[in-house]
């Protein structure tokens, strides 16, 4: 029984870890390409996954799992 309340807590971490990681990344999207999400469809910017880690100081590796 034990074994498997650890199992579920780990679980529960990795999910709060996983929102916790895409709410960063949502808002650096966000805060990268404002001026377009503004209305102006002329200032969206190239992005790549490079741009996005370096701004929330992850691994890009992290985004491709």
């Amino acid at each position: 029984m034990k074994q498997k309340i650890d199992s579920a807590k780990w679980f529960i971490d990795a999910i709060k870890q996983r929102q916790h990681t895409l709410l960063l990344t949502m808002n650096a999207i966000m805060e990268y390409q404002k001026e377009f999400l503004t209305g102006d469809d002329t200032n969206l910017k190239p992005m790549i996954l490079k741009d996005i880690g370096d701004i929330v100081e992850m691994d890009i590796r992290l985004f491709q799992e």
